[in-house]
């Protein structure tokens, strides 16, 4: 039996970075709409992880489960019992009431249906009950997109969240550096997750705007530097280039390949989002292993290529 049952969402734009994250996350062993795992990551990694449910008790007679529970004086504070609909499950709106009745009767504590500290997760796939303790992800996840200062042209939100979990996977003590910042977009995103994260941007207005935008949300600016990418010494565990692009921002196809080869010099991995596909020039520079996934914004297309210097085995 597995520890924790996941069921996950996305929209269709975005299937290939929902597959990548899954697959890092969780090596290949993942499903859709719902999986089961032994490997536990917090609910609040991921846009795509809906619910997760650490499996307390599971048994093939609601009966015999609550029966379980009650035995073992499952408790729970200011508790409130949630049915987990899933899509391609058909379950009856009775059905699904009885359960949560039976399950919120034989706990221990207080129901507390508005204002619950513990949620109870409960679900019946094929033919079996799964009772647990339910996580769910901080609706305010998308906070950073009102910081003070933003572009057209900045990494969205879910993208800039998509890139921080590719990058370190369940390892949030791996180091990242943010080569072209901007005004922090992604910094953000990483530290939201306690992710080691820094940045830099060669534009000193871009840089100070970021550093605000940092300080705005009460973290120290020292995490960005106004400095040239090309100029970053040390090694981290992943690189992240937005390569800048716009009338603000133009640059040529040598300096790009400068910027792919400095990131090849202090880094075993790189994420870049560009807006044409440069795989080719990830090969030529040293890169064994590129991926491209392309990502749509409304008539808008990005490529993010997910490069490593050694191929997976």
């Amino acid at each position: 039996m597995f520890n924790y049952l996941y069921i996950v969402n996305y929209p269709k734009e975005e299937k290939e970075l929902f597959l990548k994250e899954m697959d890092i996350f969780f090596q290949g062993q993942f499903g859709y709409p719902y999986f089961f795992s032994d490997v536990d990551i917090d609910e609040n990694r991921s846009l795509y992880l809906k619910y997760k449910l650490k499996i307390q008790y599971h048994n093939h007679s609601l009966n015999d489960l609550v029966k379980e529970m009650w035995d073992n004086q499952y408790s729970k504070e200011k508790y409130r019992v949630y049915y987990l609909q899933v899509q391609q499950i058909k379950t009856h709106y009775q059905d699904r009431l009885n359960a949560m009745k039976e399950v919120a009767n034989h706990i221990v504590g207080d129901y507390n249906f508005e204002y619950p500290i513990d949620k109870v997760g409960v679900i019946k796939i094929n033919n079996i009950y799964y009772v647990g303790t339910l996580f769910t992800s901080d609706p305010k996840w998308d906070k950073y997109k009102h910081k003070p200062y933003s572009y057209s042209q900045s990494l969205p939100i879910r993208l800039a969240k998509s890139l921080v979990n590719l990058a370190v996977g369940i390892e949030l003590n791996k180091t990242i550096l943010d080569g072209c910042c901007g005004v922090g977009t992604v910094i953000l995103e990483g530290l939201f997750m306690n992710a080691k994260i820094t940045g830099v941007d060669i534009n000193p207005l871009i840089a100070s705007q970021a550093k605000e935008n940092l300080r705005y949300y009460g973290y120290h600016d020292t995490y960005i530097m106004n400095a040239d990418f090309l100029d970053v010494k040390g090694y981290y565990d992943c690189i992240i280039l937005d390569i800048p692009y716009g009338i603000l921002s133009i640059i040529n196809q040598e300096e790009i390949v400068t910027m792919i080869q400095k990131a090849n010099q202090i880094s075993n991995r790189l994420l870049l989002v560009s807006t044409s596909n440069l795989k080719t020039k990830l090969l030529e520079s040293g890169y064994k292993d590129v991926d491209v996934i392309t990502i749509h914004k409304q008539n808008f297309k990005r490529y993010l290529h997910i490069s490593n210097k050694e191929v997976r085995k």
